[in-house]
């Protein structure tokens, strides 16, 4: 699926002209920018505008990637995404056509990642408010220890933390269990290579499949205090016209699921980071 663009003065295609044409800021072109990719909906340009507006003050360029919106997708293209079969198996109630259109703006956010040839690069949605140490955090990517495929920067929780490193004003942290969000996170090429290889095609929400780290071998940490939040008060796109509450959850799948997740959980965290940091994070 070809990336989309758009002609909007704050946004660039990938990979950038030499001159920065484009960019909010042609000044950023003297040092090599961790790449920042906004996923926007054509039919939500005030959401552009307000995320625009905190980037342009913080001096950052950025990209933008017209997202897939689920309920004008084609029934063909929703059935080579969205497998229904999986679904009925895996999760506990059936997607929308927001949390579908939202999943496949993900895939291709990865897929640009790849085709742009960048080492890493930061995914933003549209309705995020970035702290004043967001530019610091998107400094620090590039020196990380080359380990990880996802750093989390925001959340809607946090989870136990197994392990953490100092890193400047943050804590590198891994977790327990993955703190739940899609809303801002960097992904470097091998993380979107696996979910990529992984995810095609999808049948839970991308944030809740971004947990399931086993069944994908992502490395995932987290730079905390996150400098990435969600604003208040400003709805989510994904469940207009079709609210997600709506759809009829299997209860009984629901439990059920929750307790292979533990399961699977304490397997993999076992093999990954021994007794004792596990047994410490339930005391």
């Amino acid at each position: 699926m070809p990336l989309q663009t758009s002609d909007h003065p704050g946004c660039a295609t990938c990979p950038p002209p030499p001159d920065r044409k484009g960019f909010s800021n042609p000044r950023a072109s003297s040092r090599r920018a961790t790449p920042v990719l906004i996923i926007n909906l054509d039919r939500s340009p005030h959401r552009l505008a307000r995320i625009e507006a905190q980037l342009t003050a913080l001096d950052l360029p950025f990209h933008r990637l017209a997202a897939t919106d689920g309920h004008t997708l084609p029934e063909t293209e929703r059935a080579r995404h969205y497998d229904v079969a999986l679904n009925r198996r895996s999760y506990h109630k059936p997607l929308v056509a927001g949390e579908i259109g939202c999943y496949i703006s993900h895939l291709r956010a990865w897929q640009w990642l790849l085709d742009c040839g960048e080492e890493h690069a930061v995914i933003l949605e549209d309705d995020v408010v970035l702290g004043d140490n967001f530019r610091a955090a998107l400094d620090l990517l590039p020196g990380l220890p080359p380990t990880w495929d996802l750093v989390k920067l925001g959340s809607w929780s946090r989870k136990p933390v197994l392990s953490s490193r100092s890193c400047g004003e943050f804590a590198l942290c891994r977790y327990g269990k993955t703190p739940i969000s899609a809303f801002a996170q960097a992904v470097s090429r091998r993380g979107a290579e696996k979910l990529l290889r992984a995810r095609v095609p999808f049948a839970r929400p991308v944030d809740v499949d971004l947990q399931h780290v086993w069944e994908t071998d992502l490395e995932v940490c987290g730079l905390e205090p996150y400098p990435v939040d969600v604003a208040a008060g400003v709805a989510s796109d994904i469940g207009v016209a079709e609210p997600r509450h709506t759809v009829r959850a299997n209860r009984l799948a629901f439990f059920r699921q929750r307790l292979q997740f533990a399961a699977q959980q304490w397997r993999h965290n076992l093999r990954r980071h021994g007794l004792r940091p596990v047994m410490r994070t339930m005391l």
